[in-house]
């Protein structure tokens, strides 16, 4: 008995060695009292326009310089092992009233010309708090679980999406909860990662699909960037041309730039007459 008293302590003060080292704290008993709905869906008001005013701060010194106005991309997905490219877009994202673990979301996906309308739900299993940041007056920390977003089955080529999401936050100086772009003009910045697959509702074809805000998760062959997005070549006629001529080489004549950059900043999510 006493062996077994003796496993037990042991296993116990371990874990909480290993907690201590990994430097975060549990917060998902926390996280629920707040809604964070606008950390996937910038501006309600507005659907049109996704901006958000942040604070700059200094990782140095210990008060704030100054505001800013940041114009939120649309993020950058792919499905299939051919790395075609997907698109997405909440149009609305709510907080469950009576399971605050859960939000409702509605959008819109893209791939190649086909647009296809979606409901479904994020629920969170897992939010963490870290004990150190790169600005130490501040507080960073992340929340996870699992999403599951059915296409609209009256649609051509529609399916389910499901998988785990990973979006990050901070506490500002007056202890606002904000979605984490602290490091979002660093090398390597990204959030709201959203990893899984795409199911065919008629053929049950199952497809790799992923995407995220600046990165993509687990998007090694695809992205060949080492400080921001890089589209490889073997996959750029895979939905990425338009994408690659806007932002990623100067070797494009400046009219085949604009008519790029026109197509990608196409509000291609709203119901056009």
């Amino acid at each position: 008995m006493k062996n077994i008293l003796l496993i037990i302590t042991l296993i116990l003060i371990q874990g909480l060695v290993y907690s201590q080292e990994n430097g975060k704290q549990n917060f998902l008993a926390s996280i629920v009292k707040y809604d964070i709905s606008n950390f996937w869906k910038w501006n309600k008001s507005e659907p049109h326009i996704d901006t958000i005013i942040t604070p700059v701060y200094d990782s140095v010194k210990t008060t704030l310089n100054d505001t800013t106005i940041i114009e939120i991309s649309e993020p950058l997905g792919f499905v299939g092992s051919d790395y075609q490219r997907f698109q997405i877009h909440f149009i609305s994202v709510f907080k469950n009233t009576i399971n605050p673990y859960e939000y409702f979301v509605y959008g819109k996906t893209r791939v190649k010309n086909k647009i296809c309308c979606f409901q479904g739900r994020i629920t969170f299993e897992k939010s963490e708090l870290y004990d150190e940041s790169e600005y130490p007056y501040l507080k960073e920390g992340n929340v996870s679980g699992n999403y599951a977003f059915f296409e609209d089955p009256e649609q051509n080529e529609s399916g389910v999406l499901k998988g785990k999401s990973e979006t990050y936050f901070y506490f500002d100086h007056k202890n606002m909860l904000r979605y984490d772009d602290l490091s979002s003009y660093a090398d390597g910045f990204n959030n709201n990662q959203f990893e899984g697959i795409w199911t065919n509702y008629k053929t049950g074809e199952v497809k790799k699909c992923n995407w995220g805000d600046s990165r993509i998760p687990d998007s090694n062959a695809l992205d060949i960037g080492a400080g921001e997005f890089s589209v490889s070549e073997d996959y750029i006629q895979n939905g990425w041309v338009d994408y690659v001529k806007a932002y990623g080489f100067s070797k494009y004549r400046k009219k085949e730039v604009k008519v790029a950059k026109k197509a990608e900043n196409d509000k291609w999510w709203l119901d056009k007459k």
